[in-house]
């Protein structure tokens, strides 16, 4: 092996690492391939199903027309003998092989040399080179060229499928989670029979199934946390996120940028920028696709000269698309309420 193909190999394997998807991987290396065994064409192609379809991933030195004729004939060509064989296959003269005969008159291409893409012991797809003619083409060191080329890309391929697999899963124990959690705060789940927590199932039951605001009172230990949990589970936003703040374990001052994130420098101690917890929805965004914010302990830390601060952050939640849930212990305090508007559920 020259030099150059050690080269060639370091930076088609970088290719393939910082490369996102293996068609893109491909898309990467071939022209890389091609430049050096100085091919005229040079392709990946995938078998699919039981490998009577093909689909060619990556090309080059084919036109347009050329790549669709080539994947839509390769599967009756002698190249894709390969599959049965499983090793290298060398075509002396493509103008002979009617499924083939294009890549002779439209690319040159005389002398094609291919080499399987092994996966687990079966062959999975091949890596092909094209060239005017086989008499000055050293075909074993082609060869062994590409089966360098097809063990890497067998990696990159094992690599996605395990990636896949482990997206898979966490995408099932995500959905499997979410059920768990809808379940654990279904209305069933809360203890009470008396006519105040009747009304108050009523009153969960109307709020879980719009984007309003809500206020939840009562002492400390009466379950609004509950009920603010059932509301969240049981309404269009579940499959999105419950953002929990407790007011009281942040400054007053701090609380404006953490609801909605800040720029570098913007506030004192701000050394980089701080994403906010809601965006702006869009016409492609609904409401089954927005989450719920949950403030806890309003009254232990909005002094009164921030007494408007609840109401200000409410009306700006819903203008960014959040459903707003506060939670607020019942105290003898000067400070007002929300407007009327604002659905109340109280625990009592």
């Amino acid at each position: 092996m020259r030099a150059s193909n050690f080269t060639s190999i370091s930076q088609v394997a970088s290719k393939l690492a910082d490369t996102e998807g293996l068609r893109a991987g491909c898309s990467a290396i071939i022209e890389i391939v091609a430049h050096d065994i100085s091919s005229r064409i040079a392709f990946v192609a995938l078998g699919r199903g039981d490998s009577s379809v093909a689909d060619i991933v990556a090309a080059d030195g084919l036109g347009a027309a050329d790549f669709r004729r080539l994947e839509a004939r390769i599967t009756k060509s002698t190249v894709w003998q390969i599959f049965r064989l499983g090793k290298p296959v060398a075509i002396d003269d493509v103008s002979k092989d009617t499924a083939l005969e294009h890549l002779a008159f439209s690319c040159g291409t005389r002398f094609l040399v291919a080499v399987p893409i092994v996966l687990k012991g079966t062959t999975v797809g091949l890596i092909a080179a094209g060239f005017p003619s086989a008499v000055r083409t050293d075909e074993n060191a082609v060869i062994r060229f590409l089966q360098v080329i097809a063990a890497l890309i067998a990696q990159a391929m094992r690599t996605e499928e395990v990636i896949a697999e482990e997206s898979r899963k966490l995408a099932e124990e995500n959905v499997h989670l979410k059920q768990e959690l809808k379940s654990k705060y279904d209305f069933g789940q809360i203890i009470g029979n008396s006519s105040q927590m009747r009304q108050i199932y009523d009153q969960v039951s109307q709020v879980s199934r719009s984007n309003v605001t809500v206020l939840l009172r009562g002492e400390s230990g009466t379950g609004k946390e509950l009920i603010a949990n059932a509301i969240h589970y049981n309404s269009l936003r579940s499959k999105r996120p419950l953002v929990k703040i407790n007011c009281s374990a942040v400054p007053p001052a701090m609380l404006e940028a953490e609801l909605f994130g800040y720029e570098k420098g913007a506030i004192d101690g701000a050394v980089q920028r701080k994403k906010a917890l809601s965006k702006p929805p869009t016409a492609a965004r609904s409401s089954s696709t927005r989450s719920t914010i949950s403030l806890s302990e309003l009254n232990k830390n909005w002094p009164r000269s921030s007494k408007a601060k609840p109401t200000n952050v409410s009306a700006e939640l819903k203008h960014c698309g959040q459903t707003f849930v506060s939670l607020r212990q019942q105290q003898k305090i000067s400070k007002p309420l929300p407007p009327r508007s604002t659905p109340n559920c109280s625990l009592l």
